[in-house]
């Protein structure tokens, strides 16, 4: 295992990571029992620089070293101003070396967006979806997967169309070119897809 450092910094939304990491210092203290009297877990929301000095300066009991963390430490220090950055400062170099400091600090983006999800889903669609009942799509969204399975796998664009313009063509036979496959358009009375068969 690489050396504990005296301070360490956790960043990030994955906490199961985080028990991992605190485990592993805790275990580097010795015995289980003692690792936990020498343990000191604070709510960086409600922690201020005296009282984290005055839980790292303490000695540690029957072990080398004493284990100090802070829960959401990004709440303590969003709340260090300019004239206290030269106070914390001096507190980080003289931290003694029987005190391992960790910070953790979450990220919340993820938490808030799994936040916003939940509010989205009701209670009813929750219980639904647990055997299999509920809609969760437009007509339109199951139209196209319905489109999509029967043109072979490739999903179309949907468009709007507010009207077509087209002009009618009639193919009409011509005798004047002496017969065979010639033929003039002229305007018609509507769609003629094939043009007539002429004789000879």
């Amino acid at each position: 295992m690489s050396e504990i450092k005296t301070v360490s910094l956790l960043r990030g939304d994955d906490l199961t990571h985080f028990k991992q990491v605190i485990r592993r210092i805790k275990d580097s203290l010795g015995d289980a029992s003692m690792a936990e009297l020498n343990t000191k877990v604070l709510d960086g929301e409600a922690t201020n620089l005296e009282t984290l000095t005055a839980d790292c300066i303490a000695m540690p009991f029957l072990t080398e070293k004493r284990l100090v963390v802070v829960e959401r430490a990004n709440g303590m220090l969003a709340k260090v101003n300019k004239e206290e950055q030269p106070k914390w400062v001096q507190f980080l170099e003289q931290l003694p070396e029987t005190s391992l400091l960790v910070l953790l600090v979450e990220d919340t983006r993820k938490k808030e967006k799994e936040e916003q999800l939940k509010n989205k889903i009701k209670d009813i669609d929750a219980a639904t979806a647990s055997f299999g009942q509920g809609i969760a799509v437009t007509p339109l969204q199951m139209v196209m997967s319905y489109q999509a399975i029967a043109n072979k796998g490739v999903m179309m664009k949907p468009h709007i169309v507010k009207k077509i313009i087209y002009q009618p063509i009639l193919y009409l036979a011509n005798t004047n070119y002496g017969g065979g496959n010639n033929c003039l358009p002229a305007p018609g009375r509507g769609w003629y897809y094939n043009a007539w068969a002429l004789q000879s």
